[in-house]
């Protein structure tokens, strides 16, 4: 073999720490209304802006090495529809989710309009969800509730039940944390893709 110059120097991982199941104060950072095959929702994107977890969602998306990276941190929110058979249901979580965002926003107001929903503060809540891709399993986390952000900072909430795969039962349940948080705001906005 042919020597050449060669850098010794430890590479970086690409992998993330998980986000633990539990609440967190967020920064609503883009709400787009899209449709689907199932029907409309709004995309709510966020970042966690208080704890030891602020700016999680930024970090990984700047630290993704993936050519097309995608924001991690939404909430989708089926637009309710007087057609579909669940839409009591719809309409309860979208009302859970607007008295949400006022409770944790003085002084303002659903308007009717999702873009105004940009910059408003929520509390998010995540609980553990088991997956399966391409004969691989393995636990993650995702944004399960919405809540005011004052249920977050009093620990008003419950972490949903994790949720293993329907044909994996018995799979143990990993530890929930991210009970901490102190109000330290950190710019977020650089670089996000919205």
């Amino acid at each position: 073999m042919k020597q050449f110059d060669l850098k010794k120097e430890k590479m970086t991982s690409t992998a993330s720490e998980p986000l633990p199941a539990g609440g967190y104060v967020a920064k609503i950072l883009n709400a787009e209304e899209k449709s689907n095959d199932v029907g409309k929702q709004i995309v709510v994107s966020f970042d966690i802006i208080e704890g030891d977890y602020r700016g999680y969602f930024k970090d990984l998306y700047v630290g993704s090495q993936y050519e097309d990276k995608k924001w991690k941190g939404n909430y989708y929110l089926p637009v309710p529809d007087e057609n579909y058979k669940y839409f009591e249901s719809q309409k309860k979580k979208f009302g859970n989710f607007i008295a949400c965002v006022e409770e944790s926003n003085s002084g303002y107001t659903w308007d009717w309009n999702e873009k105004m929903l940009r910059d408003k503060l929520i509390g998010v809540v995540f609980g553990n969800y088991e997956w399966e891709y391409k004969g691989k399993t393995g636990w993650n986390t995702k944004c399960m509730n919405i809540v005011s952000v004052n249920d977050i900072r009093e620990g008003n909430f419950k972490i949903p039940k994790d949720k293993p795969l329907n044909n994996n039962p018995t799979n143990e349940a990993l530890p929930a944390g991210a009970d901490k948080f102190v109000t330290d705001v950190k710019d977020i906005e650089d670089e996000l893709p919205f």
